[in-house]
């Protein structure tokens, strides 16, 4: 994919796992319960004495040997998803297309000092939404602070502020 992205401008990029990790898990444990339910129902048969029950041994393994391989084309369908990949790519060519030219040391200057002014703006904007973010709890703790302060202030004994005074 790397390579491929250096052929041009890649436009759109995207890309898809899934997981089948389990689903693999559950159809093998299926498929083992299956074949040995079929092994247990062809032991029956082999011992099977009469007509009836022969023929309803024989439809009930038909019925499995129908789920087990069900199963196993489900089970190599997930293997084949495992190991295959599929990468779509669409190209186009571009009429009368000019690489862009190298950029002049002057051009490089002008461009760093741009985006440095728009980083310190942005620096700028945020520590102001902080200092305005803060006001409420300014406000929300300043004042019982202040009330606290003036109180404390207001029943001081007459003795300390004597002696703050010499």
């Amino acid at each position: 994919m790397a390579e491929i992205e250096k052929l041009g401008d890649v436009e759109c990029n995207s890309r898809d796992a899934q997981d089948v990790t389990d689903s693999y898990t559950d159809l093998e444990a299926r498929l083992r319960n299956k074949q040995s339910s079929e092994q247990r129902l062809l032991g029956h048969l082999e011992k099977s004495a009469n007509l009836k029950d022969t023929l309803e041994l024989e439809r009930e393994i038909s019925r499995i040997r129908g789920e087990v391989e069900q199963l196993q084309g489900q089970l190599n369908l997930l293997k084949s998803k495992a190991d295959l990949a599929t990468v779509n790519l669409t190209m186009y060519e571009r009429a009368r297309y000019t690489p862009p030219a190298k950029l002049a040391f002057i051009a490089l200057v002008s461009r760093t000092f741009r985006d440095s002014l728009g980083h310190l703006t942005a620096f700028g904007q945020t520590i102001t939404l902080v200092v305005v973010a803060l006001v409420p709890w300014a406000v929300a703790f300043g004042i019982p602070l202040l009330m606290g302060w003036l109180i404390h202030q207001r029943f001081r004994s007459p003795v300390t502020s004597q002696k703050a005074a010499n």
